[in-house]
Parts: C-alpha cells; structure tokens; sequence
C-alpha cells in the first residue's frame, strides 16, 4: 500500500457581506453570504476570488449545511471554479445562542471540506483530477482556508492532459 501525505495547495481568504436571513415555518433558517473578493497563494496557484461567488447556509436541528461556488481567477488570467457542499454541527454554545436568539454569531466556526474544481485551462487540468480537501475558518466578514492536496508517493502530474487522436 502506498503512503499517502498531503501538501498545503493554497491558503484562501473570502471577503465576505454581511448573511441575508430567512427563518422558515419548518424552523429552517437559511443564511446567503455574498462572497465580496479575496485572494487565494499557493507555490502552484494564485490569484484573486471573483465578487460573482455565494455561500449558502441552512441551519436546522442544530446541523449547518453549505452549498457554496467559489469563482477563481488565477494571476495569469485562468478562470476555475471551485465548489463545495459541507455538514457541520453547531457547537454547544452555538446550539445556545441560536436557540435564545434565533440567530447565530459564526465567527470562530470551524469546517472541513473536500472542493471539486472546474476549469477550461489545460495547464490547470490536474486540479480536476486531483484529491483535495480543506479545513475552514468562519469570521465575522471572512472566510479563511488552507486547502491540501492529498499526493501518493509522489506529485499529481502537472501537464497538460494527453489525448487519443
């Protein structure tokens, strides 16, 4: 069995607007963050987040669910798009502050996640295949990531996908 150990990819920090909240009959709340920029630096990407990205949020029976779309644009002008759907549950202080206030303070809020990537780039193409996960951290208007790239005895090949003619 081969080894595997992971390498940080990049870190991530999302700029983000205040969350519009809607609290349902079903007790759902649901939290819509505008994702307002930011910028991602790794050793084999970097560049700016796009203003066009969302987080959205569900919180019920004390479980937080996100949907987000993360838009890229890489230094070099590549556009990739990063997304996620990630569970959590609230912590203890969390479950209490939701249930006295109907609203929950998430900063501080810790997550784990595992982005999918799409991309026309040839030269990013390797992030489509590659196995990647990320550990969050939610703040009151930022969203900060280090993402890994999971690698078996040795790195993912960088080159541009090869095709049968």
């Amino acid at each position: 069995m081969t080894e595997k150990t992971t390498r940080l990819l990049m870190e991530m920090r999302l700029d983000m607007g205040p969350a519009q909240q809607v609290t349902g009959q079903s007790g759902e709340t649901r939290l819509i963050y505008h994702v307002r920029g930011g910028r991602f630096e790794g050793e084999q990407i970097a560049g700016k987040i796009l203003p066009v990205s969302g987080d959205w949020v569900s919180i019920k029976n004390n479980v937080i669910t996100m949907d987000v779309r993360v838009q890229l644009q890489t230094d070099e002008g590549w556009l990739v798009q990063m997304s996620y759907e990630s569970i959590s549950d609230l912590s203890e202080e969390e479950r209490r502050v939701f249930a006295a206030r109907g609203k929950i303070d998430q900063a501080g809020h810790f997550f784990r996640v595992v982005p999918t990537f799409t991309t026309r780039a040839p030269q990013l193409e390797w992030l489509t295949r590659a196995s990647i996960f990320g550990v969050g951290t939610r703040y009151d208007d930022r969203i900060e990531y280090d993402v890994f790239e999971e690698i078996a005895g040795q790195p993912c090949d960088r080159g541009a996908p090869q095709h049968a003619d």
